[in-house]
């Protein structure tokens, strides 16, 4: 965690220090080349899980139903952030700002605008309307267009994970590819062109000044929703006791760590067949809430509102998750959901042994 809040920072030093040079602008291009190439590293490492592999047929339809839950009753917690908590207020940095003021100096400084000498009412008017229509078209082709490319963007994510998993199944690719360590060095070298790309934002001082303390309310509502979320879906699930399915959701994304937790904790309880097992779920159902937030962030974005992918990212949310997030949400968010993540984070542990321990 450390290591990559590290990298994290010194791309923004990084990026802050070198933001006169133009080609950081294009830093999103290449970071979603690294998130195919991440993702493609990721399915190797699933698809070379023996234990992962064998049990999908009857573990796999639980794990999806946890991750499903946690993921949506996060979802509803941010919203409800959002309506009644942030709503109406600058708690957390707005895009919409920077366009306001711009508009704000156009009133104050009219003559600085004017362009053309004065016209006749009906010229003016006609002017006015052709220009609003021919805007309104291009804004609304734009929209789409940039619609098309961010849903086409999560089915391509998706492609590079599901190619990953077959080359680990089949054991096509060198074994020491699908170990971890490579995907390590490729998360690393992604914080950094994260972190430069916030870095070299014009809005950076911005994005500073505008965190709130409410923001603490984000994790908070993160941590009780996906809780109480998957405590109401366990009588579906069945065969899984509530404070084990507690400690399945209370990874929030941190499958590496949680499911090696539950495994330890559970075996003098349970025998080390079900321990395992009930760790391969572990491990499964918070790898597929980091994969969901992945590829729906845009959707959960505009369903549940700029908070919502952040919430669903839990634990994620200040590393692998992050550029979707950002890309999601803008990159005025980053820092938002970097704090999210640093005390989701934290909080894993400490919850997984609790519930686990009952």
């Amino acid at each position: 965690m450390f290591k990559v809040l590290t990298l994290t920072f010194t791309g923004i030093a990084l990026g802050y220090l070198l933001r006169q040079i133009k080609a950081l602008q294009h830093l999103q291009q290449t970071i979603s080349w690294t998130i195919y190439l991440l993702l493609f590293f990721f399915g190797l490492q699933v698809g070379a899980n023996e234990q992962v592999v064998n049990n999908l047929d009857t573990l796999g339809i639980k794990a999806l139903m946890i991750a499903v839950a946690g993921s949506l009753g996060s979802c509803v917690a941010a919203w409800g952030l959002s309506r009644w908590v942030f709503k109406g207020s600058n708690h957390f940095p707005d895009s919409t700002r920077a366009i306001s003021e711009h508009h704000s100096a156009q009133r104050q400084h009219p003559m600085e605008h004017q362009a053309a000498p004065p016209q006749s009412a009906d010229k003016q008017n006609c002017s006015v309307e052709k220009a609003q229509t021919g805007s309104t078209k291009l804004s609304g082709r734009k929209n789409t267009l940039s619609e098309i490319v961010k849903y086409a963007a999560g089915f391509i994510t998706a492609g590079f994970f599901a190619v990953g998993c077959v080359c680990g199944v089949t054991g096509i690719v060198p074994g020491q590819l699908c170990n971890g360590e490579f995907s390590m060095y490729v998360l690393y070298a992604l914080m950094v062109q994260v972190g430069m790309s916030i870095g070299c934002d014009s809005r950076l001082k911005e994005m500073l000044t505008s965190l709130s303390p409410k923001l603490f309310l984000l994790p908070a509502g993160t941590i009780v929703g996906t809780l109480v979320a998957v405590a109401a879906v366990n009588p579906v699930i069945g065969e899984i006791r509530l404070a084990d399915c507690m400690a399945v959701g209370a990874g929030f994304g941190y499958y590496s760590l949680s499911s090696v937790l539950i495994t330890q904790i559970k075996e003098p309880q349970m025998g080390a067949v079900l321990a395992a097992q009930l760790g391969t779920i572990a491990l499964m159902a918070n790898i597929m809430r980091e994969i969901i937030t992945l590829l729906f962030a845009p959707a959960i974005r505009k369903v549940f509102g700029r908070l919502a992918p952040i919430s669903t990212g839990g634990a994620t949310s200040m590393d692998s998750t992050l550029p979707a997030i950002t890309a999601a949400c803008g990159k005025e968010m980053a820092f938002v959901s970097i704090f999210h993540g640093v005390l989701v984070d934290f909080s894993v542990p400490f919850l997984v042994t609790f519930f686990a321990s009952l």
